[in-house]
């Protein structure tokens, strides 16, 4: 498989679902980005336009615009810690399913699940969803191209209340196919659960899947309440037919305590067992498959048990008799089971019409193990097995903690065994000569262990606690003899040579037919995913996460973007992040983004983009937190060109932010005398010495001509007392007027207010700020002008409901700092975050409500409607009727992943969050914010 580039469209963000919503008192469905509609004879009025939809929203396309790079970081930000991998039915591709931790500080409850694809020319990423404390993945895909996923997760453990674990299930909307390779969507839904004591940790573990050739799907696992008595229960799950559709998967229902529901009550473990796996295949037997199962009973011993039922159904019964269970597979010479797998030969014996099993061992102290039953797969009973003995030269503690799966190539009988080799390396071992039944339990047809990758001749040596975890290892076998190949996956570490650490390798047997120590075997790795997380992670110990990014047009009406991405150094907190800048290289949707990294070095944070009217190039303010100045960056020409920074006048010695108080600027534009001004505007924290600027807001004119800046405001605004503010917002009219906007944090979160403050001369002097919001504590405001009044308006987040506002003045930018704002509820119980954790500073300065005029003043606000949404945790807009005095139903712009209200909405960023939006000269919106998937993502409409 060759390196590939990323993918740039946007296959992390769903297409836009069609929405209803209410206009003029009709019904009208329209796209996400919806269709045009004009309704007659309704009056526009001055401040909030008329009954019709006047924003083109009939042509909306979303993509990503910056992946970022994931680079080091502590072994808690791991991808690919459980992983999967299969074959796209019908193609020579392979598909990955994995677990991302890398989008927390500590990777606790920050999981994402992610699938990748190979169509031919590159890997294709889609995001399934949360994972929360999740384990145990598991891959399949039907003959249909639909592939499904299966997962343990056990995100309540540890909580004060009785414990859930669960089986979770996810099916793509869509098959891949040859001829379909294009993204899709996922459905994720809950199979089983168990319920524990709170001092126990019930679980899901050791999950195998098998597909039969009918399609009927197998699930094994161990269940467990975490009580020394039913620890590890075989459980199982069968579905018979559309086995996309969760409701279509039976599994025994009674409590775990209830022997019977159990595939074997005989064979249940009691104790602690060194292995959590499980292995499914399907036993033919004529021209009937049934289900069959092994698991580990203790450390010394498997068991195995078959479902030889004519009515499948009856296998989820909870019955014993229905399974026909083996209490003793293998005992490995006194030695625990480290880590086992089964294939079931699909070469059926022409006596008996029947299979025989075949098992691969791992052992403490006996190195690769193999058996074979000298009866068939469905053989009731007691089975019998010849066990071989131990591979020669295979060493202890191979496949340990479930790591090794063996395979066989369905051609030419040969066998093949891949796992983790004493938890140091990823080893590989295959069969030759006779495909006889007796070829797998001849030793002598084994080939000697080889390490799974060589770069530059080097052992690979992999982390002795990411391989520690069971069952993380994936591997899938294609093709038969010469054509054949084996994928395989595992997870990097710091202590490898094969980099970046803590990466998910995908690593290609290439001659499966040929000897494992061959010189002719090969061996070819590559990180399908190296993306990383342009916004750094929500913490109480991060610096000021909620603004990564400012949208702003250049005069033509080309969107562009300014961000901070974080991914290099993991997304910890404290670590340095890039400033960069994005601009579209043409004015239509579709067109290719240049990205420029303005400042490498420090850390720059909280952007705000503004292009200057008359040079039209960009300006860029940040914070660097490095160093606690702020700074100025001025681009050489419209797209950016090459970036030089201007440092703010001092403000004496700063103090880094603690949430939720930030130091963060944004940008205006002044002109006098035929000079044309950047007006920076700073909203400052702490400072210690001296202590003139200490939570004020402050301005300084950058003169565009000489690059240089003024002297400081004489008259900064202050907050209301220490605990200071963020979210500031900046416009500035035609006349030169300059309105701010922020949160002021008069004592707690709870208690932040919606202030406004203007200046008349360019930032020089200023008025007192006046609190906007007649509604109590507000966040997440943003302010805009009306396209022909020049009224300000803004939006923001009612703390004590979740409720996004929409208020307007009928005032000028300079009057509107005394007197003339009005508010109307844009969104309320429909959609909204519902009622916002004030507790939490991070989530409240997460959230962005943005409002945008259409070109004849209709009113808009778009806004994150986050968890307590539930399925509606999407990106949406909403609309001001005027027929009603009201918004109308909000609608999806972009969608989430549908996350359920109770899974975490930070740090995992599954909803599209902190958005910025701005119509353009030429009529057309673009929206930027952060992606599902923690990536810079971007929708634009109308062009």
């Amino acid at each position: 498989m060759k390196k590939i580039m990323e993918k740039r469209l946007m296959s992390e963000i769903p297409e836009v679902l069609k929405q209803g919503i209410l206009a003029a008192g009709l019904t009208i469905v329209v796209s996400a980005c919806s269709a045009e509609v004009t309704v007659s004879g309704v009056t526009t009025d001055s401040g909030g336009g008329s009954g019709s939809s006047s924003m083109d929203l009939t042509s909306c396309s979303s993509e990503v615009i910056d992946y970022g790079t994931k680079g080091g970081g502590a072994a808690t930000v791991q991808r690919g810690q459980f992983s999967s991998v299969a074959m796209i039915p019908g193609t020579s591709y392979p598909a990955v399913a994995y677990i991302d931790g890398s989008y927390g500080a500590t990777g606790s409850g920050a999981n994402v699940i992610k699938f990748r694809y190979y169509n031919g020319t590159t890997w294709v990423q889609e995001i399934v969803g949360p994972a929360g404390v999740a384990r145990q993945l598991k891959l399949a895909f039907l003959s249909t191209g639909s592939p499904i996923l299966f997962w343990s997760d056990s995100s309540q453990e540890g909580a004060a209340t009785n414990q859930v674990g669960r089986l979770r299930f996810a099916a793509r909307n869509s098959a891949i196919t040859a001829s379909s390779l294009s993204t899709s969507t996922w459905s994720t839904t809950q199979l089983h659960s168990v319920t524990a004591a709170a001092a126990a940790v019930p679980e899901f573990v050791g999950i195998d899947v098998a597909v039969s050739p009918t399609d009927a799907v197998l699930v094994t696992y161990l269940s467990s309440t975490g009580s020394a008595t039913n620890n590890r229960a075989p459980r199982m799950a069968l579905c018979l037919s559309d086995c996309t559709s969760a409701s279509n998967y039976n599994y025994k229902t009674s409590a775990v305590s209830t022997a019977a529901d159990n595939v074997a009550s005989t064979a249940q473990v009691t104790t602690a067992i060194a292995v959590t796996k499980t292995a499914a295949q399907w036993c033919k037997s004529g021209s009937s498959y049934y289900p069959a199962m092994m698991w580990p009973t203790s450390n010394t011993t498997l068991s195995y048990a078959v479902c030889n039922n004519a009515t499948l159904s009856n296998c989820t019964t909870p019955t014993t008799g229905t399974w026909n269970a083996n209490g003793t597979v293998l005992t490995p010479a006194g030695t625990n089971v480290m880590g086992f797998d089964m294939v079931i030969d699909p070469t059926v014996d022409a006596t008996t019409g029947s299979e025989k099993v075949k098992v691969a061992v791992g052992s403490s102290a006996g190195g690769i193990r193999i058996a074979e039953s000298t009866t068939n797969c469905d053989t009731p009973g007691t089975m019998n097995w010849t066990v071989a003995g131990q591979i020669t030269g295979t060493p202890n503690n191979f496949g340990q903690n479930g790591n090794i799966e063996l395979m066989k190539d369905p051609g030419t009988g040969t066998f093949h065994i891949i796992g983790n080799n004493t938890n140091t390396a990823i080893s590989y071992t295959n069969t030759s000569g006779s495909a006889t039944p007796t070829a797998f339990n001849t030793l002598t047809s084994w080939n000697t262990l080889v390490s799974a990758e060589t770069p530059g001749g080097a052992t690979v040596v992999q982390s002795t606690t990411v391989l520690n975890l069971g069952n993380n290892l994936g591997a899938a076998f294609y093709g038969t003899g010469a054509t054949s190949k084996i994928y395989l996956t595992y997870a990097t570490a710091a202590a490898t040579i094969v980099t970046p650490a803590y990466q998910m390798r995908v690593v290609q047997v290439q001659n499966p037919s040929v000897a494992s120590n061959s010189g002719a075997q090969a061996f070819a790795g590559e990180f399908p995913d190296t993306t990383g997380n342009i916004s750094i992670p929500f913490a109480s110990a991060n610096p000021a996460p909620w603004r990564a990014l400012k949208l702003d047009h250049t005069a033509a009406g080309i969107p562009a973007i300014a961000y901070t991405d974080y991914s290099e150094t993991g997304g910890l907190a404290g670590n340095l992040g890039k400033l960069k800048f994005a601009v579209r290289n043409g004015s239509s949707a579709g067109d290719a983004w240049t990205t420029t990294t303005v400042a490498s070095s420090g850390q720059k944070i909280l952007p705000y983009l503004h292009y200057a009217p008359t040079e039209n190039r960009p300006y860029i303010a940040a914070f660097d937190a490095s160093v606690n100045q702020f700074v100025l960056y001025k681009g050489s020409a419209v797209d950016g060109g090459t970036f030089t920074g201007y440092s703010f006048p001092s403000l004496g010695t700063l103090t880094a932010a603690t949430n939720p108080i930030s130091n963060e600027a944004c940008l205006a534009h002044y002109t006098s005398g035929g000079v044309e001004y950047i007006v920076m505007v700073a909203l400052v924290g702490s400072v210690t010495t001296p202590a003139t600027y200490s939570q004020k807001i402050v301005s300084a004119q950058f003169n565009t001509a000489t690059n240089t800046f003024g002297a400081l405001s004489t008259t900064p605004a202050s907050m209301t007392n220490a605990n200071g503010g963020y979210g500031l917002s900046c416009i500035s009219d035609s006349s030169g007027n300059i309105g701010v906007a922020y949160v002021d944090q008069t004592a707690t979160v709870a208690n932040g207010s919606v202030r406004y403050v203007s200046s008349s001369d360019g930032g020089v002097n200023w008025g007192t700020p006046l609190n906007v919001g007649s509604t109590g504590a507000g966040t997440g405001a943003s302010l805009t002008l009306h396209p022909t009044t020049e009224k300000p308006a803004l939006s923001y987040y009612q703390t004590a409901t979740g409720n996004v506002f929409f208020a307007s003045c009928s005032g000028t930018v300079a009057t509107c700092g005394t007197s003339g704002w009005s508010e109307t509820t844009a969104s309320a119980a429909v959609g909204t975050q519902s009622a916002i954790a004030t507790s939490n500073a991070v989530t409240v300065q997460a959230l962005r409500a943005v409002p945008v005029y259409s070109s004849s003043g209709d009113r808009y606000v778009i806004y994150s409607a986050g968890p307590a949404a539930g399925a509606n945790a999407h990106l949406m807009y909403t609309k001001y009727n005027s027929t009603f005095l009201s918004f109308d139903l909000p609608a999806i712009l972009t969608r989430g992943n549908n996350i359920a209200s109770a899974v975490a909405f930070t740090p995992t960023y599954s909803v599209p969050m902190m958005p910025d939006a701005q119509r353009s000269s030429t009529g057309s919106l673009s929206v930027a914010y952060i992606a599902p998937g923690n990536y810079l993502g971007v929708t634009t409409c109308g062009d």
